[in-house]
């Protein structure tokens, strides 16, 4: 029987993506796995580490959403390279493309994940002069 994965174990692999290189395309970055399946990763490992990732590319900005793919499987190698690529980045909203790629079983690089991150720098909006009524009410 598998141990029992726990809170002590997912904090720090979500929070563990690095940047390991600045090049003049996309940054690479390296990140821990859990090591709970037989052979694959667990998308919502994926989608979390997409999510400390896009909140390192641009500190001030806040991360909205993500819309991702599996196009296959991802493999559990102790460690994936992810590549992120900021598709547009403006003064309130940016969207980044973060990337599993790893090789197929003839060496190709092949997509095994691709997510994008829309993010926003959160400022004022509409304030309501009174709050929302309780349910039942």
């Amino acid at each position: 029987m598998r141990p029992a994965t726990t809170l002590d174990k997912v904090l720090p692999c979500l929070a563990s993506p690095r940047q390991e290189a600045i090049d003049d395309g996309p940054v690479l970055w390296r990140a821990g796995t859990l090591d709970i399946s037989s052979a694959g990763v667990f998308g919502g490992e994926l989608l979390g580490q997409t999510v400390a990732i896009a909140a390192q590319l641009d500190p001030s900005m806040t991360v909205k959403s993500v819309s991702a793919v599996f196009p296959r499987g991802v493999r559990d190698t102790g460690s994936l390279d992810y590549t992120s690529t900021t598709m547009y980045r403006g003064s309130a909203y940016a969207t980044h493309r973060i990337d599993v790629v790893q090789p197929d079983k003839h060496g190709h690089p092949v997509t095994g994940y691709c997510a994008f991150a829309m993010c926003h720098l959160p400022g004022e909006g509409i304030e309501h002069s009174r709050s929302m009524p309780s349910p039942g009410r």
